[in-house]
């Protein structure tokens, strides 16, 4: 069965809600605002130099790993006929 564009749409609104929620609760759990933890993380003065390295490096990868975790779970878009592009067999109708 083929998901509709609309389907496509809405499974992906549902996942961005869930994990929009599960980051709410992460945060809640933290007891830290997403704001502060990112300007904490952010400050470099706040790292020795190695810990700063080190923790440059973690964010790359974790970037990484996000990124082909979206590129392999990502639907595949559905793809439209431009009617532009239909050519020659077509018969014209007056």
């Amino acid at each position: 069965m083929e998901h509709t564009e609309e389907d496509l749409i809405a499974q992906q609104e549902q996942t961005i809600e869930r994990m929009k929620e599960e980051q709410r609760q992460l945060f809640d759990e933290l007891g830290i605002s997403e704001s502060a933890l990112l300007d904490a993380l952010r400050d470099k003065s706040r790292f020795t130099p190695e810990t700063w390295k080190k923790l440059q490096a973690k964010r790359r990868e974790l970037e990484d790993l996000i990124d082909r975790h979206i590129q392999a779970n990502a639907p595949k878009p559905i793809k439209r006929r431009d009617p532009a592009n239909i050519k020659g067999h077509w018969i014209k109708v007056h």
